[in-house]
């Protein structure tokens, strides 16, 4: 093989044609080499010599990888224009810069290792654009910063004469709506936030049952600005108020109290505001702010604050029907790791998180954002997307390094230049002309001690407490009044009045099948057992719903399902799938089983096959590769033998429960078992359980 053909696979191989020639010990051009090569325009003696320089890029390479694509002319770097506000330059050319247009979209990913150059590409950023503003008077942008360090762009508020509010001094925020933001849909919006940030799963009706109550007792009269309730009236307000006012579950109302408190214990004083920051007032005025955000835990508390100020300048556009053809206002969210996780964004049910909303529709409302975090691992697909500029520092961990070159397109072992970036060294990759990743270096701003920290105020309503405001302490009083002298009066014969007690308790049963209609009768309210009766008789006459009466435990428990004609009056579709054989009491019983596992975060499966046969067993338990199984005894015995045999052969199967309502009939199916040949090689198998244990109980389905 000729001496050319073989330098021609080294350049190919180790993409040298890519690099630039100042980045190479060479200084060559092996870009021009290559074709001259390929041309055969090369001599073999000029490639012999050539070979040897290429070894030393290679060894150089393999030190200090820099798999990127070639560095581009400024004339095609600059295709769109030159950027509004540079944040750096090319490494390999010094006179291109990089940064960021305003009559384009202001998507910025800022991701990599700490203390490799993010917080000084982002102030980079900042004082680019305090520089616009400066040269651009009547075309300012607006900036909210939020900390979450508390001490990375603090200095540049004061050296740029912005406001620096810290949430442990003098930033109040308040849950009142944007002017013009219709204030049902604002209740919707703040509870949904405050529940997908908290965790709480079902408590959300509840918010915002007890928000709408509480704003329209604080604003007896129209005004266009309302008084909001802060987060410890509304704890306040449900500790006062009877458990299942505002849900049909009193442990709704306890989950959403148990976090209020959380919040309210590790945010007082920033929440503690009828009326907060006006950030609306604020970008009028071309205000730009940095937010010093530390100390705020637990995490999630900080991110309901910065999804609330996200969704108070995004609302009130949208309200109005906004739109812009440039970029007015950036946020930039530090360290938001937890902010744009994908896991965490999945408990907004289905819907995106205010950060990922802000890269996805922010762009027709003049908004930009700078989004901060670690790694890409677990950022949000929408903000990975829809970022218009990622801007990648040092990446050590190899997984972090891959989703990056992924995310990037970088060419092969291109995640090794990761590895080797400098501190202050980034790739950079924009939606532009070039639609390859380069290496560049931010632009150093210094930070500047602050010996005498001063922050700025604002004008806000501080909160009250709701038992000093007249018409909220009525409310409170009144409703403890009417909880301590209601009694469930008898009704008349009238036929109307059964039926509609009998309506209620259907619907109460189909919000919580397979509840006994004890703890039913209790949810409803004092009803007298003959009136209980008469329900029980219209229901079964109208043929609505059927009963069963089994003894459990010590007593009699009423149980019921609805009947097809029930779900049809009641314009409902009846429940499809397996809900397990038998009658009614077999069903809830293997109902109960299955949902009192289900609720510790373990599978269970009604009618379970037992591997290997036909024979399915009643309710079935996965635990670590192993089944625990439940086989339910109500009114026939004739049948345990064999699955006792059955569930004792399969390996897979490590316990085998009997369940009955009572302890007499498990005597009875005991001696039943003990007689029989099957006790022999299937006892160490085999327990005895009533069904009490997994019975409802209080609140619970």
């Amino acid at each position: 093989m000729s001496y050319a053909r073989v330098l021609i696979n080294k350049i190919r191989k180790f993409g040298l044609d890519n690099l630039s020639p100042s980045l190479l010990p060479s200084k060559v051009e092996w870009k021009q080499i290559l074709a001259m090569a390929e041309h055969g325009i090369l001599s073999d003696a000029m490639a012999r010599t050539l070979r040897h320089l290429a070894d030393q890029d290679i060894e150089h390479l393999t030190d200090f990888p820099e798999f990127l694509h070639r560095i581009p002319e400024p004339v095609q770097w600059y295709q769109n224009g030159k950027p509004d506000v540079p944040v750096g330059t090319l490494v390999g050319n010094s006179d291109v810069e990089f940064g960021i247009r305003f009559d384009g979209p202001v998507f910025i990913q800022v991701s990599g290792l700490t203390g490799f150059g993010k917080s000084h590409g982002v102030r980079a950023l900042l004082q680019g654009v305090e520089n616009y503003n400066q040269k651009n008077p009547d075309k300012k942008k607006v900036v909210i910063v939020c900390d979450r360090k508390g001490t990375d762009y603090g200095d540049l508020a004061s050296k740029f004469g912005w406001k620096h509010l810290h949430v442990q001094d003098s930033l109040r925020a308040a849950l009142d709506p944007p002017v013009g933001v219709p204030l049902r849909l604002w209740i919707a919006i703040v509870s949904s936030l405050f529940c997908a940030r908290a965790g709480l799963k079902y408590a959300l009706g509840t918010l915002m049952s007890v928000l709408s109550l509480l704003f329209s007792l604080l604003n007896p009269q129209p005004a266009q600005h309302l008084l909001a309730p802060d987060l410890k009236a509304v704890l306040d307000f449900l500790k006062a108020l009877p458990k299942k006012m505002f849900s049909e579950k009193a442990i709704y109302t306890e989950s959403l109290i148990q976090q209020l408190e959380t919040f309210c214990f590790s945010t007082h004083p920033t929440f503690s505001a009828f009326k907060g920051l006006d950030l609306e007032r604020l970008i009028q005025d071309k205000q730009s702010m940095v937010l010093s955000m530390p100390i705020m835990e637990p995490s999630w508390a900080r991110q309901f604050l910065v999804d609330l100020l996200i969704v108070k300048v995004m609302k009130i556009r949208q309200a109005r029907f906004y739109r812009s053809d440039s970029i007015e206002i950036i946020f930039v969210i530090d360290e938001a790791d937890d902010d744009v996780n994908a896991e965490v964004e999945k408990l907004f049910g289905g819907l995106m998180c205010p950060e990922s909303e802000l890269f996805k529709r922010g762009r027709e409302l003049g908004l930009g954002a700078v989004v901060v975090t670690s790694s890409l691992i677990s950022v949000s697909r929408i903000i990975r997307e829809n970022a218009t500029m990622h801007l990648v520092f040092h990446t050590e961990e190899e997984k972090a390094a891959c989703e990056a070159a992924q995310n990037l397109s970088l060419p092969p072992y291109g995640e090794l230049t990761l590895k080797h970036l400098a501190p202050g060294e980034c790739l950079v990759k924009q939606i532009g002309p070039w639609p390859h990743a380069v290496k560049g270096k931010v632009f150093y701003v210094p930070h500047e001690d602050l010996p005498d920290r001063k922050y700025d105020r604002h004008p806000f309503v501080p909160a009250q407490s709701i038992f000093q405001i007249p018409a909220v302490r009525a409310f409170i009083e009144k409703a403890q009044s009417k909880q301590t002298n209601s009694k469930e009066q008898l009704p008349s014969n009238k036929d109307e009045q059964i039926q509609q007690y009998g309506l209620d308790i259907l619907q109460r049963w189909l919000q919580a099948p397979y509840t006994p209609l004890s703890l039913i009768f209790q949810q409803r309210g004092k009803i007298h057992y003959r009136i209980q009766q008469r329900i029980r008789d219209y229901l079964e006459k109208q043929k609505w719903a059927k009963f069963e009466e089994p003894r459990i435990g010590r007593r009699s428990s009423l149980l019921m399902e609805p009947a097809p004609q029930g779900y049809e009056m009641l314009k409902v579709t009846p429940p499809s799938g397996n809900r397990g054989r038998g009658g009614i009491t077999h069903r809830h019983y293997a109902q109960w089983i299955k949902a009192y596992y289900e609720q510790q975060g373990l599978e269970a499966f009604l009618e379970w096959m037992v591997p290997t046969t036909h024979h399915p067993v009643d309710v079935a338990v996965s635990s670590q590769g192993e089944y625990l199984v439940y086989e339910i005894c109500v009114t026939s015995y004739a049948e345990v033998l064999s699955y006792i045999e059955l569930c004792s052969q399969c390996p897979d199967i490590r316990k085998l429960v009997i369940v009955a309502g009572t302890a007499k009939e498990l005597k009875t199916i005991k001696a039943l078992v003990t007689e029989s040949m099957v006790h022999l090689t299937a006892s160490l198998k085999i327990t005895y359980e009533t069904i009490e244990p997994y019975m409802p109980k209080g609140n619970e389905p």
